[in-house]
C-alpha cells in the first residue's frame, strides 16, 4: 500500500506542476478526479470509516469477553484491532481533504501533513491486516489438515507471538518512509507564509530505489496471493474432510464439527479480504508491465482515483467482518448478545 501513501502529497503543489504542463491524463480530466476525490473523500470514506470503527469496537469488546484461552480469537482481536486503527487514520485523511479544512488558517498544511500523520499509518495497518489474514489462514488450513495435532499446531501462547511479530515485522517495512518523509517547517507560495508542511531528505530516492520493490512486490502482493493460496487449499481441505469428519467416534465428530465451521470461518473472512484487496494488489502489479501508470503524468488522475477506490474497499474490508462472525459463530452470538442487547443465548456446541 506504499502507492496510498504516495497520493497524500499536496494536492496544491500537484496541480501547479498539472497547470504549467497541460492535463495530460490520458483517461480523466483534472475537473472529473475532482469530482470523484470529492466524493469519495469526503462523504463516502467518512462514513464507511465511522461505521467501521463502532464494528471493531463491537469486535474487540467481544473478543476481549470471549477470552485468550483460544488461538483464534486472539488472532481476529489482533487482526480487529489493526483494522480499527487502518479506520481512524482513513477517517483523519478524510478530514485533511475536507475543504473548509484544507482552507482553515492552520499552522500546517492539511494535506501534506496527512502524508505522514495519515497515509503512511494508514499503509502499516494495511499490511499488517494483510498478514494477520495470511496467518490465519494458514492457522487453520493446518488444523484442518492435521486434525489430530489440532492442540499443538494451534496454541493461544503461539498465536500471541505469531501476531505481536507481525506488528513488529509490519512497522520495519514502512521505518524507511517514515525516514524520508518528516513534517517541518516550509514556505507556501499560494499562502504567502510558512507553516507545517512535507519535507523529504535528500536520499529518498535512494532508499526508495531499494526498499519499494521489497516493500510493493514482497509484503504486499506476497500477502495477498499467500492468502489467496491458502484459503483455497483450506476449501479444498473442508471438502475432501467432510466423508472422513462423518465416520469418527462422538466425542471427535464434536470438535471436528466445531473446528469445521471455525475454518469456514476463516474461508469468509480470507475471501472478503481477497475481493476487497484485489483492486490493490494490480495497483501494484500493473506497472511492472506498464511504469508509465505510476511514473509518469499519463495517468496520474487515473492512478489518484484508483487509490482512492482501493481505499473504499480496505474500508469494507475492516467494517464488515463483524457480519461473518455473528453469522458463523455461535460463541461470538452469545456473547454479542449479552453484552450489547442483553440477551442470554443457550449455548450450543458449534464455534
Amino acid at each position: 500500500m506504499a502507492q496510498l501513501t504516495n497520493d497524500d502529497v499536496s494536492m496544491s503543489t500537484q496541480n501547479t506542476v498539472t497547470n504549467s504542463l497541460g492535463s495530460s491524463d490520458i483517461y480523466l480530466s483534472e475537473l472529473t478526479r475532482e469530482i470523484i476525490i470529492g466524493v469519495v473523500y469526503v462523504v463516502i470514506n467518512p462514513l464507511f470509516s465511522v461505521f467501521g470503527i463502532i464494528t471493531n469496537l463491537i469486535n474487540i469488546t467481544v473478543f476481549i469477553k470471549c477470552g485468550f484461552s483460544d488461538s483464534v480469537n486472539i488472532a481476529l482481536l489482533g487482526l480487529s484491532l489493526s483494522d480499527l486503527f487502518l479506520l481512524l487514520f482513513i477517517l483523519w485523511r478524510s478530514i485533511c481533504f475536507f475543504p473548509l479544512f484544507r482552507q482553515a488558517d492552520l499552522p500546517f498544511d492539511p494535506l501534506e501533513t496527512a502524508y505522514v500523520t495519515a497515509g503512511i499509518p494508514l499503509t502499516y495497518f494495511g499490511r499488517t491486516t494483510s498478514w494477520i489474514t495470511a496467518f490465519i489462514t494458514l492457522e487453520r488450513f493446518l488444523c484442518v489438515a492435521f486434525p489430530l495435532k489440532v492442540k499443538t499446531l494451534s496454541t493461544p501462547r503461539k498465536s500471541t507471538i505469531i501476531v505481536i511479530c507481525i506488528y513488529v515485522l509490519m512497522a520495519a517495512t514502512v521505518a524507511s518512509l517514515f525516514y524520508t518523509s518528516r513534517v517541518g517547517m516550509k514556505f507556501f507560495p499560494e499562502r504567502n507564509s510558512s507553516r507545517l508542511g512535507l519535507v523529504f531528505t535528500s536520499d529518498r530516492y535512494s532508499v526508495a530505489k531499494y526498499a519499494n520493490p521489497f516493500s510493493n512486490l514482497v509484503v504486499q502482493i506476497g500477502s495477498f496471493l499467500f492468502v489467496l493460496v491458502f484459503t483455497v487449499l483450506l476449501f479444498d481441505k473442508l471438502k475432501s474432510n467432510n466423508k472422513w469428519r462423518q465416520n469418527v467416534t462422538d466425542q471427535a465428530s464434536l470438535l471436528s464439527r466445531r473446528d469445521q465451521k471455525v475454518a469456514i470461518m476463516i474461508v469468509l473472512v480470507s475471501s472478503n479480504f481477497i475481493i476487497c484487496y484485489v483492486g490493490i494488489t494490480i495497483e501494484y502489479i500493473w506497472p511492472i508491465f506498464n511504469p508509465e501508470f505510476t511514473s509518469g503524468l499519463a495517468y496520474r488522475n487515473t492512478l489518484f482515483v484508483v487509490t482512492a477506490f482501493a481505499i473504499t474497499t480496505h474500508q469494507i474490508n475492516a467494517a464488515t467482518n463483524l457480519f461473518i462472525y455473528l453469522t458463523m459463530s455461535s460463541k461470538y452470538r452469545r456473547v454479542f448478545h449479552s453484552v450489547f442487547l442483553c440477551v442470554t443465548v443457550k449455548a450450543g456446541t458449534s464455534a
